[in-house]
């Protein structure tokens, strides 16, 4: 869409009422010359649209698309939720990605947070839409977001496509393989058959579980530093109600930003820390609610201060887990009430 036409529909739709934005819609889509496997991965995705909470909330009220992605207009792709599958070379997925992994040419990879391996890995990697978020968008109308299912192989790809669709991993490394070095911030990528506890909300009032996060041990250092415990593992499980992605203008970029699914973006979810047992999660539990930061976060003056970025953080102990969680005091009660295995 040009910019004039754009700009045209936005001061449509504030002086009458009457005109409607486009509706986002979903597209799932592969370079036309990627192996039938990835083909066919695109098609499971398809098929997995109509019950699949992530695949769900990305079409909303728009239409589905899937398929080989033939070379589109940039209003096409910014207007658009997008789902890229196929291998690092797909032209789509290297103007996407943010370039937080580096592909060699023998199945090897380096994720940060990670560290350096070799063998059939998948790698997820979630966050705005820069189709959108470009110069060809005047104003932006809402926000649209990208979700890359890559891999070191084939096979990794698949194992992506296996790890979203299943446990709805949207961020993170996936599979088996061998650890070519050593480096500052190592951890091993997430299993395959990666589980949640049972007891999480899938869905709560009229919130969903929208995505995981598996993340690297960046995250993982920042707990030892404020607490004084590296926890084994964590997962940022984000949750979505309609209109999180509403907001329009540069003034809702923010929020936008927040609630969406890049792996830094913490509104609307939970980070879940699981440490050995219970009295060592409950000891980092209290060491992180003396924080100052996190109570400075629940001080509206605070928030106004630094312009609309933080989110209030309330934290707690269950079973061998550290809650930290930026949604409502509603859920947060609920939850609490929930012993997490």
């Amino acid at each position: 869409m040009n910019r004039i036409l754009l700009i045209c529909l936005l001061v449509a739709a504030l002086g009458s009422g009457a005109a409607e934005l486009p509706e986002r819609g979903l597209r799932i889509g592969c370079a036309p010359n990627a192996p039938s496997a990835i083909h066919q991965a695109v098609l499971r995705l398809k098929a997995a649209a109509a019950t699949h909470p992530t695949l769900r909330a990305l079409q909303g009220r728009g239409t589905l698309e899937a398929g080989a992605l033939a070379p589109a207009g940039t209003d096409e792709l910014a207007r658009s939720n997008l789902i890229l599958v196929g291998l690092p070379d797909d032209p789509r997925i290297q103007e996407a990605r943010q370039y937080a992994a580096e592909f060699g040419t023998d199945r090897s990879v380096y994720i940060f947070g990670f560290g350096r391996f070799r063998g059939d890995l998948g790698y997820l990697e979630s966050g705005s839409n820069p189709w959108l978020h470009s110069e060809h968008t005047a104003e932006l109308p809402f926000e649209t977001n990208v979700i890359i299912l890559t891999g070191t192989s084939v096979k990794g790809v698949e194992l992506a496509v296996s790890a979203f669709l299943r446990a709805q991993l949207v961020n993170g490394l996936v599979g088996t393989g061998e650890r070519l070095e050593t480096t500052l911030l190592d951890r091993a990528p997430a299993p395959p058959e990666l589980t949640l506890p049972a007891a999480l909300p899938r869905s709560w009032s009229d919130w969903l579980l929208l995505g995981v996060t598996d993340c690297g041990a960046d995250v993982g250092r920042g707990l030892l530093q404020t607490a004084g415990r590296e926890p084994d593992r964590v997962l940022l499980l984000k949750y979505y109600r309609p209109g999180a992605w509403e907001a329009p203008g540069h003034a809702g970029v923010v929020d936008n930003y927040l609630n969406g699914l890049d792996r830094c973006a913490y509104g609307n979810a939970l980070l879940l820390a699981a440490y050995a047992d219970p009295k060592t999660a409950a000891e980092v539990a209290g060491r992180l609610a003396a924080d100052r930061r996190l109570a400075e976060s629940r001080n509206p003056e605070v928030r106004k201060r630094d312009f609309g970025s933080i989110r209030p953080v309330t934290v707690w102990s269950s079973g061998p887990y550290v809650v930290l969680s930026t949604l409502p005091e509603e859920f947060n009660a609920e939850l609490r009430g929930r012993t997490l295995r």
